[in-house]
């Protein structure tokens, strides 16, 4: 997960914002370790847990911004990589908000630089949901970018048909990628790319109940 940091080496930030961040409450924080213990404690009860775990795919995300949290705004270094952790371990959108909230709620208004951090992680939770593996927004020239969504192994071709009806990009379809030409970088650029995100997200299928037969009366 790899995101500028003036403050922190690439090597630690890659460490706690990446997929191989471990440890407990003080690492993780309050709210992700309590998810995840009522996670856990659910799938016990239901019989849903297995021994064979599947790893979690490692999903990058490389765009223009300036993301990570100035010594102006959490001076302490120890409660920056709480805040660090704390945000990067949202497993949903509204978790992340929690996060946001409860960060302005501590510290004040967020900083750009801030906002701009949840948009990375905003957009890293979508191409989990969406099976993606990778998004990268690369400068070509003096104002042409090129967007690559790489696909993740459980992506499925089916995924593409929202994408292609709805979206107003001219995406090229590779193999294994997604790929997008821009003459320049809109105002809205990021909100269009999670929205085309969001459009390859797998509909989930609503399982139907079987009706009861009424008894029959004697």
């Amino acid at each position: 997960f790899q995101i500028a940091m003036k403050d922190l080496e690439i090597r630690g930030a890659g460490e706690i914002l990446g997929a191989n961040q471990s440890g407990a409450m003080k690492d993780t924080g309050v709210s992700h370790f309590m998810r995840m213990l009522q996670k856990t404690v659910e799938e016990i009860k239901s019989g849903e847990v297995s021994a064979d775990i599947e790893e979690e795919e490692n999903v990058t995300v490389e765009i223009p911004l300036s993301a990570y949290i100035p010594p102006s705004f959490i001076p302490n270094s120890d409660e920056k990589i709480q805040v660090y952790q704390e945000l990067a371990s949202a497993e949903s959108a509204e978790h992340l908000d929690e996060a946001r909230k409860d960060l302005r709620e501590d510290y004040g208004t967020l900083p750009r630089e801030v906002e701009n951090l949840c948009k990375v992680i905003r957009l890293k939770l979508a191409l989990k949901d969406s099976n993606l593996a990778a998004i990268r927004v690369h400068k070509l020239s003096h104002k042409a970018y090129e967007v690559t969504i790489r696909m993740g192994k459980n992506f499925r071709p089916d995924q593409m048909f929202e994408l292609l009806q709805k979206s107003d990009k001219k995406w090229t379809i590779t193999a294994n990628a997604l790929k997008l030409k821009l003459d320049n970088l809109p105002i809205t650029w990021y909100e269009d790319l999670l929205r085309d995100v969001e459009l390859l997200t797998p509909k989930k299928e609503v399982k139907k109940t079987k009706e009861k037969k009424p008894k029959k009366t004697k």
